[in-house]
């Protein structure tokens, strides 16, 4: 937890400067009347009211615009429906929102590059990705966002400081794929807690080690009814702690197998450090881990499980189809590296664009599916 709050200390300090401000706003008028500028490092609370007519409610923050580094921002009860405005912004010291309820996608934009904090919590928010320029990251809170069904966080580009995130991902009832893209550093704090219909998590983590706190509590992947697998996790090593309970679909995390395996190797203390208990059948103990069989598995840990996502046509050109959705869902283009080359928000046609993407093979995901493609 200290070294939690010296990253945290580290990022708001490197932001922190002459002509810092400090602004609450309750209107849109308010806002909009403010002259901000670049330049200048903003704290910024949109506390909208919800008492005034909707005409007064604070609904976009396209007025931001010409600011280019914020200190901290927080969001409540506002009506805005996207981040525009903040496009370019590169320093992000926090971002915090709850209460949001117009906003069904929230696209972490590429271009920050420092983010201390990000709090979601009770928002409407369905679809949550971005951030694949992130070079430095603290905390992330995703609680109790009813309507969340999909995380994709890329960071692919974060830097070798050894200090680990935190993660707490909790009581998000329709969550159902969760991903993490960070190979640079440990996870000094993990826990996965009652999302009632959350199917699959990947944690791309190469570094030392994930700690998720005691073994009591709801740390680790705790409660989550409808998980039936978990990947990533190529680095953890000797000392991790990590429990897994409750889960009651899991019969299988491969993915911990030979991680686990050399940890016991090298510290026969390591049965005091995982906690693993009450998931499916195959997966109540310490020992189902260890002898699991997993040679269907390509390298023994590293395939994610997918559902089959049909599309067509394939090979395809410009554009590929998948079965209409019922809603606008997330789709992830990935190459044969695992490279994410596209994301977006499949039309409601079913429509997915390919114009631009070199020919060649990928891996298209929606929600918890995937299908191989191929761009001719």
């Amino acid at each position: 937890m200290k070294n939690i709050i010296l990253i945290i200390s580290s990022l708001i300090l490197s932001f922190s400067g002459l002509g810092q401000t400090a602004l609450t706003f309750t209107t849109q008028a308010d806002l909009d009347a403010y002259n901000f500028q670049s330049g200048v490092f903003y704290d910024i609370t949109l506390n909208n009211d919800t008492t005034n007519p909707v005409s007064m409610q604070i609904s976009d923050i396209l007025s931001m615009s010409a600011i280019d580094s914020v200190l901290m921002l927080e969001v409540n009860h506002t009506l805005i429906r996207n981040l525009s405005g903040l496009e370019n912004l590169p320093w992000l010291g926090s971002l915090s929102m709850k209460g949001n309820k117009n906003m069904d996608t929230l696209f972490l934009a590429n271009s920050i590059q420092k983010l201390g904090n990000l709090w979601l919590e009770q928002t409407s928010l369905q679809y949550v990705y971005g951030l694949d320029s992130l070079t430095a990251i603290g905390r992330v809170y995703i609680i109790d966002n009813d309507k969340l069904k999909s995380v994709h966080l890329g960071l692919q580009n974060l830097g070798n400081d050894p200090i680990g995130s935190q993660l707490e991902v909790r009581l998000n009832d329709s969550l159902k794929t969760f991903y993490w893209g960070d190979t640079h550093h440990q996870l000094s704090q993990l826990s996965f807690f009652d999302n009632r219909q959350l199917k699959h998590v990947h944690i791309e983590t190469t570094k030392d080690k994930v700690y998720d706190g005691p073994l009591t509590g709801n740390g680790g992947f705790s409660f989550n009814p409808d998980l039936d697998s978990i990947t990533g996790f190529k680095g953890l090593v000797e000392s991790s702690i990590l429990q897994i309970k409750d889960n009651y679909n899991l019969n299988q995390v491969c993915v911990l197998q030979k991680p686990t395996q050399r940890n016991i190797d090298n510290n026969s203390n390591i049965v005091n450090l995982y906690k693993i208990q009450s998931n499916g059948s195959n997966l109540q103990s310490l020992n189902d881990l260890l002898t699991a069989d997993c040679s269907w598995l390509p390298n023994g840990i590293k395939e994610p499980i997918w559902s089959k996502l049909e599309i067509y046509p394939n090979p395809a050109q410009n554009e590929v189809y998948i079965t209409a959705p019922s809603q606008r869902t997330s789709y992830y283009i990935y190459d044969v590296s695992g490279k994410l080359v596209r994301q977006g928000l499949v039309e409601t046609s079913g429509r997915i664009g390919l114009a631009t993407i070199s020919n060649g093979m990928y891996v298209l995901m929606v929600d918890n599916k995937r299908s191989k493609l191929v761009v001719q």
